[in-house]
């Protein structure tokens, strides 16, 4: 696994002005989840609607006969679909994502709350890509 060290050791949180409160296991695993969503999104489309794309366009004689054309268009259609939902999946979830307080492990939680008080509700990570 690529981020097994976030998920074992946490990753960063900051508070709204980028100061480092601590580390987070909860935070990175919500992060890894929006990451896999988001990556999800970019490739069902490709994987779901070129079949069905195909299946319709065998059904032309055309398109049946010219079996030298069916990687091609599967190649470029795959291309276009995927140029298209990046940006989509890339923007589903924020870069700079955030957690409730609360949600976070109770011994951080603690530091935060002897340090700051309820001032902080909320801190915030880089979910990655």
């Amino acid at each position: 696994m690529m981020r097994q060290q976030e998920v074992l050791h946490g990753i960063t949180v900051y508070n709204e002005q980028g100061q480092e409160l601590g580390k987070s296991k909860r935070a990175a695993n919500k992060g890894i989840v929006q990451v896999i969503l988001s990556r999800i999104s970019m490739t069902v489309p490709g994987m779901c609607g070129l079949p069905i794309v195909m299946e319709r366009l065998l059904r032309y004689n055309w398109f049946r006969r010219a079996t030298w054309s069916h990687v091609y268009f599967q190649t470029l259609a795959s291309g276009a679909i995927l140029i298209l939902m990046v940006p989509v999946g890339c923007a589903l979830f924020p870069q700079k994502a955030s957690i409730a307080v609360d949600k976070l492990e109770p011994d951080l939680r603690e530091e935060i709350y002897n340090k700051y008080g309820n001032a902080i509700q909320r801190v915030y990570f880089n979910k990655g890509l």
